[in-house]
């Protein structure tokens, strides 16, 4: 179990995270398969991601007497701002429940990163999404065909409307599904090929 520190804009009733802080606590929460406890001002919560709904469970680590209290008001409605937070405003039924359309733009969601803090060994043109034909703020890898472990990284945002819009992946033009969307922690740039490439372990999902 990871446990990490994160300062919040904190007020008695309410817990908001930093776009950059969110993005960190959801790559730590995938990384760790028993998930990790995150220390917020003066509370402490569990965060475990859950692959088969791509959604991250936000339990609180604090114990109040009396569960009718102030307390433990504003601490039901801290976890669920906070769950809120890391899933893009979506439930734990409204996951469950989710269309094979949002299944995927919901993995887009949960494979989200901060590109500038990853800090890959790669040129510009290994950067670039081949949507946007720039390098984005927050990105997604994507596999460039489900028979093919390389990986192409995508402007999230970008990725995502192609998917809403129902449109074919724009390298093989096949239908993009989740098994398209790839865990950043599973692709790696292999200076040989030029490419980022997806673990053989990942492959096989």
């Amino acid at each position: 179990m990871i446990t990490a520190s994160f300062p919040i804009n904190h007020s008695c009733y309410s817990v908001a995270l930093s776009q950059s802080h969110l993005l960190d606590i959801q790559n730590r929460a995938r990384k760790s398969g028993d998930g990790i406890n995150i220390q917020l001002g003066s509370n402490s919560y569990s965060i475990r991601f859950l692959p088969e709904h791509d959604f991250y469970s936000v339990h609180s680590n604090s114990h109040v007497a009396d569960h009718f209290s102030t307390e433990a008001h504003v601490m039901d409605n801290n976890v669920g701002r906070l769950e809120k937070q890391m899933n893009n405003g979506r439930t734990y039924s409204s996951a469950v429940a989710a269309s094979p359309l949002e299944r995927v733009q919901n993995r887009i969601d949960a494979y989200s990163f901060s590109v500038e803090k990853a800090g890959f060994p790669a040129t510009e043109e290994h950067l670039t999404c081949p949507i946007t034909l720039e390098i984005p703020k927050v990105g997604v890898f994507a596999r460039t065909s489900l028979l093919s472990d390389i990986c192409c990284l995508y402007d999230a945002a970008a990725l995502k409307y192609l998917v809403g819009q129902r449109l074919a992946h724009p390298l093989s033009q096949e239908k993009i599904t989740i098994s398209h969307i790839s865990p950043p922690e599973q692709c790696h740039f292999n200076y040989e090929k030029g490419h980022f490439m997806l673990s053989s372990k990942q492959m096989a999902k």
